[in-house]
Formats: C-alpha cells, sequence, structure tokens
C-alpha cells in the first residue's frame, strides 16, 4: 500500500500475475486521496456541510434548488422551474410563487391523476416520506407502502407488490411504466402531464396536501452500541407512538455513514412533536453515556 504510483506500474508490467493484486493496490491508493480529501474538509470549521462540526442536517435537502433558480421562474412568469440534481435521477419544483415542491408532493400530483384515470394499482414510499403524504394517498383509497431509505428498496417494494409508483421526498420517482429506473426528466414529465390532464397548477394539485410537522435530532452514540435492544429506549419510543396514536409515527435509524442515531417524530401537532422528539432523544442520549456529549 505504500508503493508509489511508478512502482505499482513497474509491477504491473513485470509480473502479469500479480495484476489483480496491483490493481487492489492502486484503488487502495485512490481510496487513501479520497479520504485525505474527506478529512479535510471535516477539519473546515467554516464548511456548513461538515455535520461532524454541525451538528444536524446541512443546508437544504437533496436536490435543493438554488436561489437561482427560483429567481428565473419569478423573473420569467413562469409557471413551474424544474431542477435536477448532479446525475439527473432526482427532480423538484418551483411553482410562479416561489413554492418548492419536493419529491413527496410530485409524487402525489402523478398519483392523483392516475387514480382519477384508474391506472393506480398503489403507491410506495421510503421511511422518510412525510405521514400527511401516506395519509393522502389513503384518502383516494389507493394502498400505500413504506419501504427502507434507498431507490433500490423502493424498486424491491414496487416489484414484489407488481405496482408500477413510488419515490422518496429527495425527488427520485420511479414510473415502472415509462421507464426501468428513476429519470429526472422522465419523472418531471409525467407531474407536466398530470397537470395538463388537470388543468391545475402545482398549488391547486397539491391542496389537498397537508404535511405534518416533522423533527429530527441527531445523538451522537458508540460503536456497536445495540440501541434496538436498550430497553429505556424502547419504552420511550412506545411511549411516544402511544401518546400520538393515529395521528404521527416515530422513527429511530442509524446513520449509515456516522455513529449517529437518527431520532425522528413526526405529527399533527408540531408542539407535541417537538416535545416528544427532544424527550426521546434525551433518553437515547443517556443510554448512549458520554459518547452522545461527544
Amino acid at each position: 500500500a505504500g508503493a508509489a504510483p511508478a512502482e505499482i506500474a513497474t509491477l504491473s508490467r513485470e509480473y502479469a500475475d500479480l495484476k489483480p493484486v496491483v490493481a487492489e493496490i492502486a484503488a487502495y491508493r485512490q481510496a487513501l486521496s479520497d479520504l485525505e480529501e474527506a478529512e479535510a474538509m471535516l477539519s473546515d470549521p467554516e464548511n456548513a456541510y461538515n455535520t461532524y462540526r454541525h451538528e444536524g442536517l446541512p443546508p437544504g435537502p437533496i436536490c435543493n434548488p438554488g436561489i437561482d433558480s427560483i429567481r428565473a421562474v419569478l423573473e420569467h412568469d413562469a409557471d413551474v422551474g424544474i431542477s435536477l440534481d448532479g446525475d439527473g435521477d432526482r427532480v423538484v419544483m418551483v411553482d410562479r410563487h416561489g413554492e418548492i415542491y419536493d419529491g413527496d408532493k410530485l409524487l402525489y400530483v402523478i398519483a392523483r391523476t392516475r387514480h382519477a384515470g384508474g391506472v393506480l394499482d398503489g403507491v410506495v414510499g421510503t421511511l422518510m416520506s412525510n405521514l400527511g403524504f401516506e395519509h393522502a394517498i389513503c384518502r383516494l383509497g389507493a394502498p400505500f407502502a413504506r419501504a427502507k431509505v434507498g431507490d433500490r428498496y423502493v424498486m424491491e417494494v414496487l416489484q414484489e407488490r407488481g405496482w408500477r409508483l413510488g419515490g422518496e421526498n429527495s425527488g427520485h420517482i420511479l414510473c415502472l411504466d415509462r421507464h426501468t429506473t428513476g429519470d429526472g426528466i422522465i419523472s418531471a414529465l409525467q407531474v407536466l402531464a398530470a397537470l395538463r390532464v388537470s388543468g391545475e397548477t402545482l398549488a391547486d394539485a397539491c391542496s389537498d396536501l397537508s404535511f405534518y410537522p416533522q423533527v429530527l435530532i441527531n445523538v451522537r452514540m458508540p460503536a456497536g452500541f445495540n440501541w434496538a435492544g436498550d430497553d429505556a429506549i424502547t419504552a420511550a419510543r412506545l411511549d411516544a407512538e402511544r401518546e400520538l396514536g393515529d395521528k404521527g409515527r416515530v422513527l429511530l435509524r442509524p446513520s449509515g455513514t456516522e455513529p449517529l442515531l437518527r431520532v425522528m417524530v413526526e405529527g399533527a401537532d408540531k408542539d407535541q412533536v417537538e416535545r416528544l422528539a427532544q424527550r426521546l432523544a434525551d433518553v437515547v442520549a443517556n443510554a448512549c453515556g458520554p459518547a452522545a456529549a461527544g
């Protein structure tokens, strides 16, 4: 792993049998380089995306339209603005008033029109889909299912159930009767087609969609901590769920990249949601011990 690039090239030329090993060394060196770059970013206290120094989520969700996109819609008096992420598989929209429409809202617009046309078999969201979105889909009389976070998990549930429509609030939408994977342009066209059929604006199409307040608190935990088997955390989660009833939900989810447990509470009453989220986060922090304060 300590070989210089020239030495790696020489090994590759002189020892053909070692090519797979040499390739691994080269990949390892690239990984080290990437790690060094990441560590440099994490050591910068001014970096707003440094979640090690700034607790919580970075500014703006995935595929959040920039201020220039919103300004362009307003200045040109456009009906909608379409923003894609870097690789074009996620989409969010902005209406003529500068209101942002995330994946949950856009998925609802598509689902609503398909339901009216009698071609909606069911909708798959994720664990992070807003509860208001779930309730709106259920009011249509359509089945709704939640997958783990990640478009591949949405795809798995769609395939298991034989449904065609699903997505994430980040704007990754799957319309399996139009494409085999998520595509921001195709998803945007499905939204525009739905608006054309209904003759409505984005605001009109989402008028009966009410999002519930959602509070997310990150709690640092030690590596290997069995939070799911902790009696105090389990009791606090059950207490919160009992208090919320069918008007809210609780989600405890470990981060896939950091030693954090994400405590999310969602419900119709904002004050109740904030109180329960903080109480549950405090229980998690106490169970985790000193690591939660570090």
